[in-house]
């Protein structure tokens, strides 16, 4: 099997070619999954992108969920408080060590800058999601979790929606804002024994 870093180059590039990022359409599946299972949030939200194209920072997150789940790979929807909301991001393991892709921020510069499907792979190195703006490179798909907290600050889990989560989105959201991975002096749980019980 490909490192993990890899698999999730792969997808982030993936959804980050399709989509295009609305808020308003973004939202409309979502009303829908606030009471079912959270382990078919993934499937759903894909469909909705490869139908419609458009998403928000939970959509497209759950659809990098669905690729990496498809690889066998443990992975947990993480938040981070917003003044309009909370960001929706992509946490997984790779070598003892955590890690945050975040697709939403190519997707919306992409978006904005109108640009094409079909021209965004050349914004990123070969076989990578190294993106090339301006002479910058930077990578959305892999933030350690102190550089993510750094950035947009207190990480919370929202939960695995892998194949055996049956909790409720609408059960995870009002829990999840006390379940603090980072910063660590605030963390209530420690993501690697967070992990081991799922």
């Amino acid at each position: 099997m490909q490192p993990i870093s890899k698999i999730v180059e792969m997808a982030f590039v993936e959804i980050t070619k399709i989509g295009n990022f609305d808020i308003v359409e973004g939202n409309k599946p979502i009303g829908g999954v606030y009471d079912g299972p959270m382990s078919v949030i993934p499937e759903k939200m894909t469909e909705y992108v490869n139908k419609c194209g458009y998403g928000c920072c939970f959509v497209f997150s759950a659809y990098m969920m669905n690729i990496l789940n498809r690889y066998g790979i443990k992975n947990y929807m993480v938040g981070t408080v917003e003044d309009n909301g909370i960001r929706a991001s992509v946490m997984y393991e790779e070598d003892g060590e955590f890690y945050i892709a975040n697709p939403v921020e190519d997707i919306e510069y992409f978006t904005n800058h109108n640009i094409k499907s079909e021209d965004r792979e050349s914004y990123y190195e070969k076989n990578t999601a190294n993106m090339i703006v301006d002479g910058k490179v930077h990578n959305d798909s892999h933030f350690t979790l102190k550089e993510f907290e750094k950035r947009y600050g207190k990480i919370c889990v929202i939960g695995s929606m892998n194949n055996t989560d049956e909790n409720t989105l609408a059960d995870a959201m009002n829990t999840s804002m006390s379940r603090v991975i980072m910063p660590s002096e605030k963390a209530n749980y420690d993501v690697k024994k967070l992990i081991k019980k799922d």
